[in-house]
């Protein structure tokens, strides 16, 4: 039996829905997210800018290894036209025509010819007839070159009669220049005898600015320039002599 006297029962109130305190953290996160999601993006494309860039830079450099290799051999390939002739041979070999070698391969052609600088020598490598810039002189090619000439006369000189050439990168006067020797020898088959002198005939082409800037663009290069020994950047082509050292 219920007292009479106690106070009706209430029904009892409804719990508080919790307060989300994680709320604040979310839109913080939110805002962070869209401040630094630009950052990432602007980073991504900055690093792949400079991935591409890279990578250009190192195709520049074979690019231009490959066209100062190419370079080279033109140059001992057009030698070789000029050595391996039987009028080069009768004229410079069989007697000496200083006339004929000023016409055809020294002063005469200057300007319209690959080489700047060219010398005729004979067995003891001494100068016989020459050509300095377009003016006759018979300059020595050891005097200038030393080892670097001796080496690839010798190289010449070992093969004997055969159509080969040996050429090297020099640096000299603040500049890279291109020599080339080669031996005198007829096209013709029974045309020199076991009597006949050895000559040799040694080409110097000079890689100036002109040059350089003709043969990059030749291989769609934006820029190809010689620097001193030591001066180039990280993504500079090195130049090698004959020995595969760096100049």
């Amino acid at each position: 039996m219920s007292n009479p006297l106690s106070p009706p029962t209430r029904p009892a109130s409804p719990a508080s829905p919790p307060r989300p305190i994680w709320s604040a953290s979310l839109v913080a996160l939110v805002l962070c997210s869209a401040v630094l999601m630009p950052l990432a993006v602007i980073g991504s494309l900055v690093f792949m800018s400079h991935q591409q860039d890279q990578t250009a830079l190192r195709g520049d450099m074979r690019r231009a290894e490959t066209t100062l290799s190419l370079s080279r051999d033109n140059f001992t390939t057009n030698l070789i036209d000029y050595t391996t002739w039987d009028e080069a041979y009768r004229r410079l070999v069989l007697q000496l025509d200083r006339d004929w070698f000023d016409d055809s391969m020294g002063p005469g052609t200057y300007g319209t010819a690959l080489h700047q600088d060219i010398v005729l020598l004979d067995a003891a490598g001494l100068p016989l007839r020459g050509a300095l810039a377009g003016q006759v002189a018979a300059w020595s090619p050891r005097q200038r070159y030393g080892a670097a000439f001796a080496r690839l006369h010798d190289e010449v000189a070992a093969r004997g009669l055969s159509s080969h050439a040996a050429a090297s990168y020099q640096w000299r006067n603040e500049r890279l220049e291109l020599l080339a020797v080669a031996r005198v020898q007829p096209k013709t088959t029974g045309l020199s005898g076991p009597q006949d002198p050895a000559r040799y005939l040694v080409m110097v082409r000079y890689l100036t600015p002109a040059v350089l800037a003709s043969l990059a663009t030749g291989v769609d290069l934006r820029e190809l320039r010689a620097v001193p020994p030591g001066q180039g950047g990280a993504f500079s082509a090195a130049v090698k002599d004959d020995q595969g050292r760096t100049i």
